[in-house]
C-alpha cells in the first residue's frame, strides 16, 4: 500500500486491511479485496493472544476524532458490536488469515445479527506486526487516510449510516500479528 507516511510504513510489518459494508438496500456485501499480505503456511486451531480493551478504546476515540474533523457526529460504543468484532478476530487469529468470511464462518450480516439487530452494518479489518497500541492506531490512521477509489475503510469510518461501533484488538503472539476488527452498525 502506497502512503504519504514513509515512517509509518517502515514501522508496520505486513500491513493488511479489508473493508465491507452491508445496507438493507444491498443484499450482498461490497467487499474490497484484501491488500497483499504475507500469509503463514498453516493455520493454527489454537493460538496465544491477549485482548487489549484499552487499545480498542484508543481506536474508538480516534475514529470519533476523525469523524469530528469531518463535521460528523460521534459514534456510540456498542458492547454487542465489540463482541461481534472479537469473535471475528478470534477466527482470523485461529486461521491466521485476513478475511471478512473465513471457512466455516457466517457472512458479515449473519455474524453481526447474532449480537446486534441492525438496519445497516459494516466492518473494517486489518493486521500488522506492530503489536502495540501505536500499531493499532497506525492501522486506523492508514484506513482513514485512504483515497478513492480504494477508500472503503474511510467510507465506513465517515459513514452517516452508522451510529454505533464496536472495536476489538488482539495481540496474537503465535503468529506475531495484531488483529483489529471494527464493526459498525445502525440498530433496527
Amino acid at each position: 500500500m502506497t502512503r504519504r507516511l514513509p515512517a509509518l510504513l517502515s514501522a508496520l510489518v505486513g500491513l493488511g486491511v479489508a473493508a465491507a459494508s452491508l445496507t438493507p438496500v444491498a443484499a450482498q456485501a461490497a467487499v474490497e479485496p484484501a491488500r497483499p499480505a504475507v500469509q503463514a503456511a498453516a493455520a493454527s486451531s489454537t493460538f496465544a493472544y491477549t485482548n487489549h480493551k484499552d487499545w480498542a478504546t484508543a481506536v474508538f476515540t480516534q475514529i470519533n476524532v476523525e469523524r469530528a474533523k469531518n463535521g460528523l457526529r460521534a459514534l456510540r460504543w456498542s458492547d454487542k458490536l465489540s463482541l461481534s468484532a472479537h469473535r471475528h478476530n478470534l477466527q482470523m487469529g485461529q486461521q491466521n488469515t485476513l478475511s471478512h468470511q473465513l471457512p466455516g464462518e457466517a457472512p458479515l450480516g449473519e455474524r453481526v445479527t447474532v449480537f446486534y439487530a441492525w438496519s445497516a452494518c459494516g466492518e473494517n479489518i486489518g493486521w500488522n506486526g506492530a503489536r502495540t497500541q501505536a500499531g493499532a492506531l497506525a492501522l486506523e490512521t492508514a484506513m482513514y487516510e485512504e483515497t478513492p477509489p480504494n477508500d472503503g475503510h474511510r467510507r465506513n469510518i465517515l459513514s452517516t449510516s452508522f451510529v454505533d461501533v464496536g472495536v476489538d484488538v488482539i495481540d496474537d503472539s503465535t503468529h506475531g500479528r495484531l488483529w483489529l476488527t471494527t464493526d459498525f452498525g445502525r440498530p433496527r
